[in-house]
């Protein structure tokens, strides 16, 4: 609950096997047909003065969970299935399918391409705290070089394989929901967007408005205008993160790490003393990132007393 921000203090989780599950959509959704993950909330309707403080119910069907990482039980298998457990592959398609639901439960949606893609990315972001991993192999004593791990940017890499046409364009196109697109600024010639996979909190991107990953193609008031919109960038995140340092620059081309390599961006990363960078680092680290919400409200004040 502090990870989503929520004020809620319970929740309340039922594991179920497919029998059942398919007799709650039967009764609930009028489909005779199990399926993973159910959420019932208690924070509207005719309960939700029943307890403040209850979020509602998630109802995982364990048996399609087990389905998906053991499609076929071993041979002579038999018997009860082993306990959902840290470190079993199923026990991590569970918390999976419970952060799934728990967005449901906190008015996430998945309907248009956009809502997927904000909760894709607050389910890669909650996964990494919640299921941590270490991607370091053991080293010689000595070698203290670590690799950045920042699990839930797994969710970018599975994302960027399957989305059709540019994410930046589609959500400058959508100019009423910018709020839901997390675009802090717009200009006539560029615009300011979170990083929905951050490397830190406040990772912001500048980009032109035009479509363009040739970066020696802007023109003279393109380039002005990024460069004054990074300078914004900085000055906000300044004043309100106050962070020790930043991190600026453009990745261009596939080959260099562009995530969008079409549509250039400018990224602006937020450091602080002992945090994290999108390069390997000499320290042991750890990364934990503000909700994205969170850090939108406050950024988006900032650019609007700015622009007065």
């Amino acid at each position: 609950m502090k990870l989503l921000g929520s004020p809620a203090e319970e929740l309340s989780v039922l594991l179920v096997d497919d029998d059942e599950m398919a007799r709650l959509n039967r009764r609930h959704r009028g489909e005779d047909r199990p399926t993973d993950v159910l959420a019932f909330p208690m924070r509207e309707g005719e309960f939700s003065d029943l307890s403040a403080g209850l979020l509602g119910d998630v109802v995982i069907s364990v048996e399609t969970a087990r389905r998906r990482v053991r499609p076929d039980p071993p041979p002579g298998e038999g018997g009860p299935q082993p306990a959902v457990r840290k470190g079993d592959p199923l026990g991590k398609e569970v918390l999976e399918l419970l952060i799934h639901g728990t967005l449901h439960l906190m008015g996430h949606a998945h309907q248009t391409p956009g809502q997927a893609r904000r909760m894709r990315a607050e389910e890669g972001r909650l996964i990494g705290p919640l299921w941590p991993e270490d991607p370091d192999p053991p080293r010689a004593k000595g070698d203290r070089l670590k690799n950045l791990w920042a699990p839930w940017r797994m969710a970018y890499v599975k994302e960027h394989d399957s989305e059709d046409g540019c994410f930046l364009c589609c959500n400058l196109a959508e100019e009423s929901q910018d709020a839901e697109n997390y675009i802090l600024t717009r200009s006539a010639l560029a615009f300011v967007i979170m990083n929905l996979f951050p490397y830190s909190n406040g990772h912001l991107m500048v980009s032109p408005r035009r479509h363009t990953g040739d970066f020696t193609a802007l023109t003279e008031a393109e380039s002005a205008e990024l460069t004054r919109l990074t300078q914004e960038c900085i000055r906000v995140l300044g004043g309100t993160l106050k962070p020790h340092g930043y991190n600026v620059g453009l990745n261009l081309g596939e080959a260099a790490g562009a995530g969008v390599a079409d549509h250039l961006h400018i990224h602006i990363v937020p450091r602080w003393t002992s945090d994290t960078n999108f390069m390997p680092v000499l320290a042991d680290v750890k990364l934990i990132p503000d909700h994205l919400t969170n850090t939108y409200r406050m950024l988006k004040e900032s650019f609007e007393k700015a622009a007065e």
